[in-house]
């Protein structure tokens, strides 16, 4: 939203007569459809058994996972586990 709809009349007369504007209201994002937990489990678990030959995981292991292009550190000890 951008600031010239929160503030009163006088406030944005008094912007506009400092030269100032309001910016455009950025676009909105598009979201992606993304995995769920599951699935995010099973590709980090896939990544480190193609890395490692097993399934073997130390109980503090983090992993480092690109999912949607961003980087998520993934501990999944607990998935293991149960």
């Amino acid at each position: 939203m951008p600031w010239g709809q929160n503030l009163i009349p006088g406030q944005r007369r008094h912007l506009k007569a400092l030269g100032l504007t309001p910016l455009p209201a950025a676009p909105a994002k598009k979201k992606t459809p993304t995995a769920g937990a599951f699935e995010r489990e099973v590709l980090v678990l896939q990544q480190y058994k193609n890395r490692s030959g097993t399934l073997t995981v130390l109980r503090a292991h983090i992993e480092t996972v690109i999912i949607d292009d961003e980087e998520h550190l993934m501990k999944f000890d607990v998935s293991l586990m149960n």
